[in-house]
């Protein structure tokens, strides 16, 4: 028998704009027109006098700019944002962060006091709010001036708050990691979304909002290190075992292997397909997998046979990924 472990996932970190990037504002072009490089193509509307600026950028030559009376980036009824109870990330990069003199709105996604929420930054502390629950980290965190970082990510309930790829201490109140988020109206970037409250004053650059948790470990040797682009990810995967010498020829096979169910959920045997052979990949022979249970951490085990066409004693596995959103964590292959 042949037994791998290991977390094998069909995508990079840097995942671009990719079919889980619901909005994604480069804010490279000239002016007020501000576009959504995303898949969504949000229409995005300036109030104020928001612009593009070049005095200070991360990439591409240029960042939003907001004067602090009232300037912001609206997106009108997006559904895209409405996360419910699921997995999100906002991140952006921020520019002297750390001396902020007033309290300034990142991303706000209709009324956090009816199933939306908003993203600020403070002189202390940079958070997340809705109506009761506020989960923060101290801004402080970021470094002395320049450029930085900042990703807050929900993922399966829990919250986490990364700035340069660091995971920060959090305090707060209530229980963020299972707010619904279900929301109507406007989202916008620079005030809450009303368009007047905390006005932002300041530099943001590369925005980009996902419906899933890019990271929940620390990842400060892969911060973006250039602008997200589109197509930047990897589709699918194939995965080929090594080759491992039979005492005689087999028959059949038996192919296992846990899966870490991400969010969208993918299908088995369509999004992801199991193969295994007796003649080293001459004849590939396809293992229809089924459920064995699931475990801690949202892992699941899938197990199937197949007869092999092939005649011979090499044998591998191989698994091919048809959809990005698959983690697998470890893979075995039996026969007989």
């Amino acid at each position: 028998y042949t037994w791998s472990t290991g977390s094998y996932m069909p995508k990079s970190e840097n995942t671009g704009s990719d079919a889980n990037t619901k909005l994604l504002i480069h804010a490279d072009g000239s002016g007020q027109t501000f576009i959504d490089s995303s898949p969504a193509a949000h229409t995005l509307t300036v109030g104020g006098n928001a612009t593009q600026s070049t005095t200070q950028s991360k990439f591409g030559g240029s960042s939003a700019y907001f004067d602090g009376t009232g300037d912001y980036i609206s997106i009108a009824s997006p559904t895209d944002f409405n996360f419910g109870t699921g997995d999100f990330t906002i991140e952006w990069w921020g520019y002297n962060f750390n001396s902020l003199a007033a309290t300034h709105a990142i991303f706000s996604a209709g009324d956090a006091s009816s199933g939306g929420f908003a993203v600020l930054a403070n002189t202390n502390y940079i958070y997340i709010q809705n109506n009761g629950d506020s989960i923060e980290t101290d801004c402080g965190n970021a470094a002395t001036s320049g450029w930085n970082h900042f990703a807050v990510v929900r993922y399966q309930g829990t919250m986490y708050w990364f700035i340069n790829g660091l995971s920060q201490t959090l305090t707060g109140t209530g229980n963020f990691g299972t707010y619904n988020i279900t929301y109507t109206g406007t989202s916008t970037i620079g005030t809450l979304n009303n368009g007047t409250t905390n006005p932002m004053l300041g530099y943001i650059d590369e925005i980009r909002v996902s419906n899933v948790a890019r990271w929940h470990d620390n990842f400060m040797s892969s911060v973006p290190s250039s602008a997200y682009a589109s197509g930047n990810y990897i589709d699918n995967m194939t995965l080929v075992s090594n080759s491992t010498t039979a005492l005689t020829a087999p028959t059949q096979g038996r192919f296992m292997v846990l899966q870490e169910q991400p969010n969208p959920t993918t299908v088995v045997n369509t999004d992801w397909k199991a193969y295994i052979t007796s003649d080293n990949g001459t004849h590939w022979d396809q293992v229809t997998l089924a459920t064995e249970g699931s475990y801690s951490d949202n892992v699941t085990m899938y197990s199937g046979t197949a007869t092999y066409t092939g005649t011979g004693t090499g044998m591998r596995w191989k698994l091919q990924t048809f959809n990005k959103n698959n983690i697998f964590r470890g893979i075995d292959h039996v026969w007989n």
